[in-house]
């Protein structure tokens, strides 16, 4: 993502001059198309998003959300791709004739 600033002065009709500024910011058309649907079922425009998004991170000095990896622990880790490959049938899924048998291959010790 590439992002530009230029500052630029409007005329208002009143004779007044509000200063402004552009920001340039690329994206894909697929993320701008979404954003733009996504801020219309608000009421509100792409550009009035970004100001939103400005303003709240001046208000709370940073960014107006948490930005974190997620941290799984190796088991959990382990857990995604067992899942994932009984998804993909890489490794078949068990079965169980009862909930009592289901639960002791669960809760055995290995």
């Amino acid at each position: 993502m590439a992002i530009s600033a230029t500052a630029t002065a409007t005329a208002t009709k009143s004779k007044t001059t509000a200063k402004t500024a552009s920001i340039n910011v690329r994206v894909t058309k697929e993320v701008k198309a979404q954003a733009e649907e996504l801020f219309a079922s608000f009421g509100i425009t792409l550009s009035d998003a970004i100001n939103m998004f400005l303003h709240k991170s001046l208000m709370v000095e940073g960014l107006p959300f948490d930005l974190k990896q997620p941290k799984y622990n190796k088991e959990t880790i382990a857990a995604f791709k067992e899942a994932n490959d009984i998804l993909s049938g890489k490794i078949p899924a068990k079965r169980y004739d009862s909930v009592s048998e289901m639960m002791d291959d669960i809760f055995k010790e290995d």
